[in-house]
């Protein structure tokens, strides 16, 4: 073998090491990065869950977060003007108007008459008012119109039940019709019934507390019933 001979042999082995060194640091620059991702992940879940120990939510700790009666007491509880949470009229006001803002073909007259009712303090708020044999889960009675609220979460409506409450709860007065339900949820049967999904309350109670000066023990239970409300969408 002559020199030129050698020298492209030599040539060709140093440049397949090259590339073997270059492919090697390749992959041990994925492996290094992947690695970086994978302690990323695993520090935020560390995060997420050393908050949750932190901050524990009552509603879990109870096991009522998937139970209906939670957000039905909770929502009865804002809307009455009496109600321990201190914030008079406010929420019930807020939650009218939201439910005007949806442009209603039915229940509207009753919305507005609540809206401008002077009287609005003396409102009272019932939770599985039962008529006739109908039971709905929550009557908002005010002095001018009233508010029937039926609640679903995992459960879809049973024998068309909307359509039997907007028959047997029709005032003369008036009163509007809704239908607290998961985003995505099954229409209710009943058209006379305004669709108002968590995600609608959730609004409804962080512009609250955005809007208001709320004491310690009510800011603690809708900070933690937002969290909720969220998780059902």
């Amino acid at each position: 073998m002559d020199a030129i001979e050698r020298d492209r042999v030599l040539h060709f082995f140093s440049k397949a090491k090259t590339l073997q060194e270059n492919r090697k640091a390749e992959r041990l620059g994925d492996a290094t990065a992947g690695l970086a991702l994978l302690k990323a992940a695993a520090s935020a879940r560390a995060a997420r869950l050393s908050h949750q120990r932190a901050s524990p939510n009552v509603f879990h700790v109870l096991g009522m977060q998937n139970r209906e009666e939670v957000p039905a007491r909770v929502v009865a509880w804002l809307l009455d003007p009496q109600g321990t949470h201190g914030l008079g009229t406010r929420v019930l006001l807020d939650f009218v108007t939201l439910l005007l803002r949806k442009r209603p073909q039915h229940g509207r007259e009753a919305l507005i008459r609540i809206l401008n009712d002077a009287s609005l303090w003396s409102t009272a708020v019932y939770r599985e008012e039962s008529e006739g044999g109908d039971r709905v889960d929550i009557l908002v009675h005010a002095p001018m119109a009233s508010i029937v609220i039926e609640v679903k979460m995992a459960s879809s409506e049973h024998g068309q039940q909307t359509k039997r409450y907007a028959r047997r709860y029709r005032r003369a007065k008036g009163t509007a019709f809704v239908y607290l339900a998961p985003s995505g949820a099954p229409p209710p049967s009943s058209a006379e019934f305004i669709g108002f999904s968590y995600n609608d309350l959730c609004d409804t109670v962080v512009q609250a507390i955005e809007d208001y000066e709320i004491h310690g023990g009510t800011l603690s239970i809708l900070q933690q019933f937002v969290l909720l409300l969220r998780e059902w969408g």
